[in-house]
């Protein structure tokens, strides 16, 4: 499977250079009133019978240092209150592999906007749709997530073909078209345009992955 590397290029320069989140609201009376984090989200999913990573709201250090000896890792997820009214992109997540200190600890618990946000993110928000930026942070917290190695993959269905899902998979590098369960389209910027093996191990698994992302996308909440 071979092709250019345009469409790929064309996704990420966007995404890296938007300075307003792409998933920004359209109205800005949504963006402060409703609370959907990725915490609430996860339980929502996981009450519908689908896997997740085991994870924790602001956990007690005593939790966390449990938690810690269950997993080899943890992630801490950036939160606000408004997650999937658009503002998921303006925070910051953290990988430990070991307890932070507890007094670091307490502190982000206090704090959390201080360890979790990206500033240039939120002034641009708060910017954008003439909101205090005091407001954005009063939103912010976090969760933590059990760590789990493997692709970062995300998958949207193309609105206007029955079928047709776009896959970007970023630590890689790689944006492919899947049509009735087929790789029909592959563009990566590694050496010659070349799809490594973690990648074609992906694809191999490709039904399965765009099944469960079906049943995620057809839950009432989304």
């Amino acid at each position: 499977m071979q092709g250019s590397t345009n469409i790929f290029d064309l996704f990420f320069q966007g995404w890296k250079t938007q300075e307003v989140p792409i998933s920004a609201p359209t109205r800005v009376d949504t963006i402060l009133n409703s609370e959907h984090t990725k915490f609430d989200d996860a339980l929502y999913v996981k009450g519908h019978g689908i896997r997740t990573p085991r994870v924790l709201k602001r956990p007690t250090y005593a939790e966390l240092s449990q938690f810690l000896t269950q997993a080899w890792a943890v992630l801490f997820r950036s939160e606000h209150t408004q997650d999937r009214e658009g503002v998921s992109d303006i925070g910051r997540s953290s990988l430990y592999r070991e307890l932070p200190s507890q007094e670091r600890y307490a502190d982000m618990l206090q704090n959390p906007y201080t360890y979790f946000q990206d500033y240039a993110h939120v002034s641009a928000y708060a910017k954008h749709y003439n909101i205090p930026v005091t407001k954005v942070k009063a939103g912010f917290g976090f969760s933590v997530w059990e760590y789990i190695e493997g692709q970062n993959i995300t998958i949207a269905e193309d609105s206007s073909h029955r079928g047709r899902y776009h896959v970007m998979l970023q630590g890689e590098w790689v944006y492919a078209i899947i049509e009735d369960n087929a790789v029909v389209y592959v563009s990566s910027q590694r050496g010659g345009g070349a799809v490594s093996w973690d990648v074609q191990q992906v694809f191999e698994r490709i039904r399965e992955l765009v099944m469960v992302y079906q049943k995620v996308l057809w839950l009432p909440r989304f």
